[in-house]
């Protein structure tokens, strides 16, 4: 008896939708990209229970006749291509001809249809991938695709489903994407019954991106639009000003195709080097249109990742174009260094104390008006450090001092540009950063009351508006009882906002604004951990967002006062983010840099 079998057309459909259907909003993404196809400038989406018990996609699209409506639900059938050839060179969003298959294959489905300057149209009943029926009935121009019971026979797939809030937040996320790159559709997401997500379809990309993400990013955003012979790119990007702690406000479109492209994110990386912060990421909608036999986007059933014939010429006018933009707007300006500088803080390997062998560091200048002058006076303050002189006979003592105490014997000489402590050691001189000094102190009192479940809180007088998408509306609303144990205590305030009601004591009004925006980037969909599993990142940028920044002036007495606060810390060398809190510059190293020996 032979034991290979022709799978039944009922498990082949099956296993197909498991390709392409992954979860209601892969369900919204196929039928939202076959009516852009059918040239509809107004799109509903209507879902119940996230997707779960109904999605209903209504456009004002060209519609289908009946044979053309029954043929759209068999597989591999499509209107989009004809031969192989066409393959190499696609212009439209959908073209394999499984989506309808699939997604009739593991649901109830209802298909109504009708086509411009006909008087009536027709409606198909499935079950399962199974016709129940078809009849000519009265309705509007274009298509209405209700899905009902997604999953029902595939109860393993629907068992692996999010939370509600979690779907809800893919799906806003697809119509957004789509909006953003079609601005001049008129899109309506509903959930529940509640709008929310509409654009208007005027063609503002620019009103599109503050509906999705608020009418503050607009002053942040710089425009491109660059025409070559073979390649364009429009969109948005942020200014370094505005960054956040993931990729997720970051969307990238060929030929009107929302893709995820390791070349496209590479470039986008690049062009912003040096401007940004470690792990920090701009805003961007970049459009990129290039000729269609030049890139393939047949690897992936989702169709979601693209391939480019020259990906090397793509990366460079990507980067190039964003690079340039971000120079002729005045930004941040480039100095150059060169040779480099190594310093040891007693018996701690080396650390390098600038970048300076690289060059294409870029170093923010400081503003010469507002330039803090050394107070040499000030450091004979009963208050400072003085030297024991059992720790100044040799090195090796003074090295032994420091491996029993965080903070070396230091004697506080000032601060300088109102952003570093200045000291004198026994064998140099120490340059200490202001902010990581309290970062690292806020990072390990925070995590403590963390840990204890005892986050002091304050409530403010005036609750302060957070402005979020919709997608991240969704994203913090199934959060609220984290942020609520972080110190925050949020309130939901219309369909699209929430206000702060309650704050970490560590922080004043403005910077817990900006920091419970960076939390939502920190709970990401799809963590297989618990919220607690992002603590420490969440925590990390707490402690960064509470400390001062340069331009804060210190006396003698208020820096000793934090340098015995990192005394107590059990790390007091660096803080969360790696950096080194000292930079020991040696006598002999100055002697060098001077020419003495």
């Amino acid at each position: 008896m032979s034991k290979i079998i022709q799978l039944s057309e009922d498990i082949i459909n099956k296993i197909a939708a498991g390709e392409v259907i992954e979860r209601p909003a892969s369900v919204v993404k196929e039928l939202v990209e076959n009516s852009i196809d059918s040239g509809a400038t107004s799109i509903t989406v209507d879902v119940a229970r996230a997707g779960k018990e109904k999605i209903i996609i209504t456009d004002n699209g060209s519609g289908m006749s009946f044979e053309d409506a029954k043929l759209a639900l068999l597989r591999h059938a499509t209107s989009k291509i004809r031969t192989a050839d066409d393959l190499f060179n696609i212009r439209t969003l959908g073209f394999r001809g499984e989506a309808l298959a699939s997604i009739a294959a593991v649901s109830h489905f209802v298909l109504t249809t009708k086509e411009r300057d006909t008087l009536s149209g027709y409606r198909i009943v499935c079950s399962g991938g199974t016709v129940q029926s078809g009849q000519e009935i009265g309705t509007a121009d274009g298509t209405t695709i209700e899905i009902h019971d997604l999953f029902f026979n595939t109860p393993v797939r629907k068992k692996f489903l999010k939370s509600d809030a979690s779907e809800v937040s893919h799906i806003v996320d697809i119509v957004s994407q789509y909006a953003l790159v079609h601005p001049r559709i008129n899109f309506k997401c509903v959930s529940n019954g509640e709008i929310v997500l509409q654009t208007d379809g005027l063609g503002d990309l620019l009103s599109v991106i503050a509906e999705i993400y608020g009418r503050k990013i607009v002053d942040e955003l710089v425009r491109i639009d660059v025409h070559s012979d073979y390649f364009s790119l429009s969109g948005y990007v942020s200014k370094p000003t505005y960054s956040r702690g993931d990729k997720s406000q970051q969307h990238f479109f060929v030929n009107g195709r929302s893709v995820k492209n390791a070349v496209l994110d590479h470039a986008m990386h690049e062009a912003y080097h040096s401007t940004l912060f470690i792990h920090r990421y701009p805003f961007a909608v970049l459009m990129l249109d290039v000729q269609p036999q030049t890139v393939d986007v047949n690897i992936h059933p989702t169709k979601k990742e693209v391939k480019f014939d020259q990906s090397d010429v793509i990366y460079r006018f990507v980067y190039h174009t964003v690079r340039d933009v971000l120079q002729k707007n005045n930004l941040i300006p480039v100095q150059g260094f060169q040779g480099s500088v190594n310093a040891t803080l007693g018996g701690l390997s080396p650390v390098s104390v600038f970048p300076l062998s690289s060059p294409s560091a870029f170093m923010k200048p400081f503003d010469t008006t507002t330039q803090a002058i050394l107070d040499a006076a000030s450091s004979h303050s009963p208050l400072s450090a003085s030297f024991n002189s059992a720790y100044l006979s040799s090195p090796a003592s003074f090295e032994a001092r420091l491996t029993g105490e965080k903070v070396p014997p230091l004697k506080l000489l000032g601060q300088i540009h109102k952003t570093f402590f200045l000291a004198e050691v026994e064998d140099g001189m120490l340059i200490i950063d202001q902010h990581i000094v309290q970062e690292r102190v806020f990072y390990e009192r925070f995590m403590n009351q963390y840990l204890a479940t005892s986050v002091k809180t304050q409530t403010l007088l005036e609750p302060v508006v957070f402005d979020c998408s919709p997608a991240e509306f969704a994203l913090v609303k199934k959060h609220v009882a984290a942020f609520e144990k972080f110190g925050f205590i949020l309130e939901e305030f219309g369909r699209s906002n929430f206000l702060i009601r309650s704050v970490p004591s560590l922080f004043g009004k403005v910077q817990a604004v900006d920091v419970v925006r960076d939390l939502v980037g920190q709970f990401e969909d799809g963590n297989r951990n618990s919220v607690e599993s992002v603590a420490e990142a969440v925590l990390t940028r707490m402690a960064c967002r509470a400390s001062v920044k340069s331009g804060d002036s210190f006396s003698n007495p208020e820096m000793q006062q934090w340098l015995n606060e990192l005394e107590k810390c059990s790390l007091a060398y660096h803080c969360p983010h790696g950096r080194p809190i000292f930079i020991k510059i040696t006598s002999n190293e100055l002697e060098k840099m001077f020419l003495r020996v």
